[in-house]
């Protein structure tokens, strides 16, 4: 490698002690015949690559440049060609030093087939006392190969990307116990049940504090509350209609006072009811034979009293009003009345008043009955 004419044309304007600028490597793969001059180049034949400088080393009057070659992502090709480049003040970058192998050079592969790396450099040496000066790119210096895996030098990597196990440094794992010291504390943590994370009742989702008393006090309050706060009617209770009991009550002391004070026997009285089947009699069984019976219902449908039916066993006759249906027998026999009649047997009695028989089986409607049995 020698010197070109426009080196050496650059090293006649720099004064003595002036730094040289050089800037940068390139290679190629031309190839130049034995007896052409390498000092006329200005240029590379077959330029295939810039690269960078890796250092510049200047002691006394000597200086030494070096560069590093990686042939990753790069085709195949001859290496024949090696130049530095320096910067003149008239012409610019100019073509400082230059080589060639003259058809000998190395057969580089292709990156992806196989790693190569050279190392390469030149010495100059100065009459004088002179600096060879550049801006090195530290991210684009590389590291030899010779230095890799080595001691004192740095570790490679494998296939994978990864360091090479037999290159790791040893490693201070955690003392016994650790591990299982931390994992106590996670225990523990994850068993603590007083919030140590100060999570809010708004951040879980949940009712703020005390909101759940006082849903409890209402409820409580509700449950003891006896006026029927849910407007509960009597036929949906499955209970008589306010004050009917009272109205059969009312009704009936009368006669039991006036068959009580006539007969001198003593009366029993039979509460009860029946639903509706939609004929016109309606049979009711007791444990004996009563001697009168009282009949009232309630409408499915209005929730409105249907009237009283009377039938009296032995009576021929009993003043009615309009709201009554009334009929008698005589003896044990069937007596009639206004299109209706009673039949009393040992344990029942059988009613059916004609034209008024809805009011005693109207489908749907519930009955009620009173009756009264004599000792």
């Amino acid at each position: 490698m020698v010197i070109t004419d426009l080196g050496k044309a650059l090293l006649a304007k720099s004064p003595t002690g002036t730094a040289l600028p050089v800037t940068r490597w390139q290679i190629g793969k031309g190839t130049l015949e034995e007896g052409q001059p390498l000092q006329e180049r200005t240029q590379l034949l077959g330029p295939v690559k810039y690269i960078p400088l890796a250092e510049v080393k200047n002691q006394g009057n000597q200086c030494t440049v070096t560069g590093q070659f990686l042939n990753t992502g790069m085709e195949e090709f001859r290496w024949e060609e090696l130049g530095l480049l320096a910067t003149d003040p008239d012409l610019g970058e100019i073509l400082y030093a230059y080589g060639n192998a003259r058809g000998n050079g190395d057969l580089i592969e292709a990156g992806e087939e196989k790693y190569r790396e050279a190392i390469f450099g030149i010495e100059l040496v100065f009459d004088g006392v002179a600096n060879v000066t550049t801006v090195i790119d530290q991210s684009l210096v590389f590291i030899p190969m010779s230095q890799k895996g080595q001691p004192g030098g740095v570790a490679t990597l494998d296939d994978t990307g990864r360091l090479p196990e037999e290159q790791l440094p040893e490693i201070s794992f955690d003392p016994a116990g650790s591990a299982a010291a931390v994992q106590s504390n996670l225990n523990a943590h994850i068993g603590n049940r007083n919030n140590p994370h100060g999570v809010t009742a708004a951040q879980a989702g949940a009712d703020p504090a005390g909101s759940a008393s006082a849903v409890q006090a209402n409820l409580t309050a509700h449950t003891n509350d006896k006026s029927n706060p849910h407007g509960v009617t009597a036929a949906q209770a499955g209970a008589d209609p306010v004050g009917s009991a009272a109205s059969v009550q009312a009704t009936l002391m009368p006669l039991i006072t006036a068959v009580q004070n006539t007969a001198n026997r003593k009366a029993r009285i039979v509460y009860g009811k029946y639903s509706g089947t939609g004929t016109k009699e309606a049979k009711i069984t007791f444990d004996a034979r009563p001697s009168i019976v009282f009949i009232g219902g309630m409408q499915a449908s209005t929730q409105k009293a249907t009237g009283v039916t009377i039938a009296i066993d032995g009576m021929k006759s009993l003043a009615v009003s309009d709201n009554f249906s009334y009929v008698n027998s005589a003896s044990a026999g069937t007596a009639s009345f206004s299109g209706g009649y009673a039949s009393f047997g040992s344990n029942y009695v059988s009613i059916s008043v004609g034209d008024y028989g809805s009011g005693i089986n109207q489908s749907g409607a519930v009955y009620f009955y009173c009756a009264i049995f004599t000792e």
